[in-house]
């Protein structure tokens, strides 16, 4: 085991113009903007739109049906692709895709010890809102405090960078971090994820306990939110800039499907707009699969719609999307649909998402 004060080995690529010594694989966020068609690529934990550059390898469980993306990385990483891979790609940044990307560039799963990965495994389960198969309480807890932590961490970088440079919507100075702002937050997590794992102290260098401690006023301002809890759904609906930590809620809503509407304001229409997160809790069932509810959607909104009518290209088309135990409302557009329009369409035909 190398200690905390050992440096992080480079990748070192064996031929090429870059050949000799040169920094490992960063990590990059896609959201909007495309790869430099000269880089190489390994694609982790979601789809990059774009076909620039050349991708090495896929380890996307969006593509490959795994609960975890960690689930997609292989035991170990062939060494000669990821001395020529430039960057570790995503579509978007959570801890699910940094835990993978960091196992990818250290060489594969098999390179981390047993207690460390099963931690990151039940970080990356608790990111992606499912109840973790961990026995372990202690190592399970670690799991969820690792994902708060680097979650909170995350948030607080994204709110500094984007008032530094002034990446901030003009309406309501919220911040609107840009793909560049993105990547860095992903390096900088990524490499104190990597040093704790190198070190040998993932267990008291990434921890969130004392967030751990506002479970119980989360739950109550949730529980003030809520306007229907029955044995097929639970709906909130918050306010611009309300946030209930999902996983503080998790007993709440077990055994349902779980509707989290944020009102966004009117369009230039007057019409008003909603963001929404709609999953099941725990996020796996072996009985429903929630895909044709994302194209029932897409059937009703109006947003959605407009973009069908004006011939949006896929490239810039914002659809309602998800997985089959998950999906959400167009990105950076929002919905049309109110929370009672959506809670109806789930109704009317989530007997035809039965598996």
């Amino acid at each position: 085991m190398m200690s905390e004060s050992d440096p992080i080995p480079p990748v070192i690529p064996q031929t090429g113009e870059h050949s000799g010594q040169r920094q490992r694989p960063i990590l990059s966020v896609y959201t909007s903007s495309s790869p430099d068609a000269e880089r190489s690529r390994i694609e982790v934990d979601g789809k990059v739109k774009s076909t620039h550059g050349r991708v090495l390898a896929v380890y996307d469980h969006h593509r490959s049906g795994e609960r975890i993306n960690l689930d997609a990385v292989p035991g170990l990483v062939d060494e000669s692709m990821l001395a020529m891979t430039d960057e570790l790609a995503a579509s978007g940044l959570d801890t699910d895709f940094v835990v993978s990307a960091v196992v990818v560039r250290m060489g594969g799963k098999d390179k981390v010890n047993e207690r460390d990965l099963r931690i990151l495994e039940a970080a990356s389960e608790w990111c992606d809102l499912l109840v973790s198969d961990e026995t372990d309480q202690l190592i399970k807890d670690a799991g969820l405090s690792l994902h708060f932590h680097m979650k909170n961490r995350g948030f607080s970088r994204m709110k500094e960078l984007c008032e530094q440079k002034g990446e901030l919507n003009p309406l309501n100075s919220r911040p609107t971090p840009s793909d560049e702002t993105m990547t860095q937050i992903a390096n900088e997590l990524a490499d104190e994820l990597e040093k704790s794992i190198r070190g040998d102290r993932l267990e008291e260098g990434m921890q969130a306990q004392d967030y751990l401690a506002k479970k119980d006023s989360t739950c109550e301002s949730w529980t003030e939110r809520n306007v229907r809890n029955d044995e097929l759904l639970a709906l909130t609906i918050a306010e611009k800039g309300e946030y209930f930590d999902p996983l503080f809620i998790t007993e709440l809503v077990k055994g349902k499907l779980r509707i989290d509407a944020v009102r966004q304001g009117p369009d230039e229409d007057g019409r008003e707009l909603f963001h929404y997160v709609i999953g099941l809790v725990p996020a796996f069932n072996e009985e429903l699969d929630l895909r044709l509810l994302i194209e029932k959607m897409n059937e009703a909104d109006p947003v959605v719609q407009i973009q069908i009518q004006q011939g949006i290209e896929e490239a810039n088309f914002r659809g309602w999307g998800g997985r089959s135990v998950a999906f959400g409302s167009p990105h950076g557009i929002r919905s049309a649909l109110r929370p009672e329009e959506v809670a109806q369409i789930i109704e009317e035909n989530i007997h035809l998402c039965k598996k």
